[in-house]
């Protein structure tokens, strides 16, 4: 039981992390759209 526990717990903080890194990401790319209009959101869409 205590191990189970402690598993669930490692894996939500791992979903958390990449939770986190996703937003930061997400608000980089945001912000760089912004900055160069539709060329960027062009650019990543080519891909």
């Amino acid at each position: 039981m205590r191990y189970e526990k402690k598993k669930i717990l490692r894996l939500f903080n791992s979903l958390s992390f990449f939770y986190l890194f996703f937003d930061f990401f997400f608000s980089l790319s945001s912000v760089g759209k912004r900055c160069q209009g539709g060329e960027y959101a062009e650019e990543m869409s080519a891909r």
